[in-house]
């Protein structure tokens, strides 16, 4: 070797030691904090640097940044084991965002075997020390009643106060639905519009579904059908159920909308289809009536017996009446009794309670 390359060669080599004391001198907060201030500014590879640093020197902070870096693969590959492997570390060392993310890791199987029950010890946990965002999840296990965690509503009500309204503000949406329905508390239909209206504020887009039903059937306090129409109708052209009654019935009976039978039997139908009891027992009545279709008596006891096989108790009562009118041969009509024909909580009720629905709404939570 000579002496040019000797000279380079031990400049290589302390050059290296220099900068390993560095890194050793300097105290696990202050790399932390370099490593942050590289995030901010979208430096992402210094970032990770200084929080690999600063985490070989046991910050817990800086352990749960690298278990998120590598969850998105920020400034590394993206890599669940990786993650999983700093997470851990910084949960056992009491950082309640680090067990928020282990939960979701376990919830949707990133990197280790799907466990719903783990999932919601990690989130429990995580809820109980102040995290918000794991408060959303553990409301939502007691709402559904998922992965052997029993449905308490009360419990529910409790971390969905406490939940981060960040999250789509279905937080809200949640709350308005345990109010709408009294679930665990006093039916109270006018703090069910109020949470449905503050979950739209903060971009929960699906609650404008119930702000809409809530100005159609004025249970609120605040009748409004052409505000209830303009929210409902988008819903219902995308397959809910619960605005298709609802415009189905404003066009039966011309609320915030001209009076258009064929129009109505269209949003019925649509609601049969996707399993609406009501929306069978209207189009019996419609069929039954000839109301904007030929008149059609067989169709229509097809239609309310099939709303009365799906539980609905008024379409049995409506069927009793057109059959004794025919026995005795006298008028009846449905529709004109039907001075006010809202649908009722049906809807509401059937809202998922089944695991699929319930990983379906974490990864799609509208």
């Amino acid at each position: 070797m000579g002496a040019k390359t000797l000279i380079i060669t031990i400049c290589i080599v302390l050059f290296s030691h220099i900068a390993n004391a560095q890194w050793f001198w300097e105290s696990a907060e202050s790399l932390y904090e370099q490593g942050m201030n590289y995030y901010k500014s979208k430096d992402y590879n210094n970032a990770v640097a200084y929080w690999t640093k600063a985490a070989e020197k046991d910050n817990v902070d800086a352990q749960f940044e690298l278990g998120c870096m590598y969850c998105a693969g920020k400034g590394v590959d993206k890599d669940y084991k990786t993650a999983f492997n700093y997470l851990k570390k910084a949960s056992d060392g009491g950082n309640k965002g680090a067990k928020f993310f282990l939960g979701l890791m376990y919830l949707l199987g990133n990197g280790v075997t799907e466990n719903g029950q783990t999932a919601f010890g990690f989130f429990k946990t995580a809820a109980d020390m102040g995290h918000r965002g794991a408060c959303y999840y553990v409301g939502k296990y007691y709402y559904y009643g998922s992965y052997g965690v029993s449905i308490d509503y009360k419990k529910a009500l409790y971390y969905f106060e406490k939940a981060e309204i960040r999250i789509n503000g279905s937080a809200y949406r949640y709350l308005g639905h345990i109010y709408y329905m009294g679930l665990g508390v006093t039916r109270d239909y006018k703090k069910a519009f109020a949470y449905y209206k503050k979950a739209v504020e903060n971009g929960c887009e699906v609650a404008k579904l119930y702000v809409g039903d809530l100005y159609y059937s004025g249970y609120a306090g605040e009748k409004n059908y052409a505000k209830a129409f303009e929210l409902l109708k988008p819903f219902a052209d995308k397959e809910y159920v619960l605005a298709q009654e609802d415009i189905g019935a404003m066009y039966l009976f011309g609320r915030g909308v001209v009076q258009n039978y064929v129009t109505s039997a269209y949003y019925f139908q649509k609601a049969a289809n996707n399993g609406s009891a009501y929306g069978n027992r209207m189009l019996g009545i419609i069929y039954y009536e000839g109301l904007g279709v030929a008149q059609n008596k067989s169709l229509g006891r097809q239609y309310l017996t099939q709303a009365i096989k799906q539980g609905d108790k008024s379409a049995q009562e409506i069927l009793d009446d057109y059959q004794t009118a025919e026995k005795y041969n006298k008028r009846f009509s449905a529709l004109d009794n039907l001075i006010q024909n809202i649908p009722g909580a049906s809807t509401f009720y059937n809202i998922g309670k089944g695991v699929g629905e319930f990983i379906g709404s974490f990864t799609s939570d509208d």
